[in-house]
């Protein structure tokens, strides 16, 4: 997965999902985030060959290793629901 500002062109990070469910997810970024900021997520999965986007607004980011990592939580405002049905999940947005 890899994810960015909504403002920013390009300048994607690595990150991976530490929890996703059908109407947001838990992620490790490499800064912080404030809540309302809008987010581009690149999702691959497993069994799908192509990448989505999914668009999301930051509920809150928390420190846990100084200047390093945040667990940063989110919550879809809009993705192609094809990813989350195959993953099994039921979409709420």
């Amino acid at each position: 997965m890899s994810y960015r500002g909504n403002d920013i062109a390009g300048g994607y990070d690595i990150s991976e999902s530490e929890n996703i469910s059908p109407g947001g997810m838990l992620l490790a970024t490499s800064r912080e985030f404030s809540p309302g900021e809008m987010l581009v997520l690149t999702l691959r999965a497993p069994m799908r060959p192509d990448a989505t986007e999914v668009y999301a607004r930051v509920v809150a980011s928390q420190q846990i290793v100084a200047h390093h990592v945040y667990q940063t939580r989110v919550q879809f405002t809009h993705a192609d629901r094809r990813l989350f049905r195959t993953l099994g999940l039921k979409t709420t947005f």
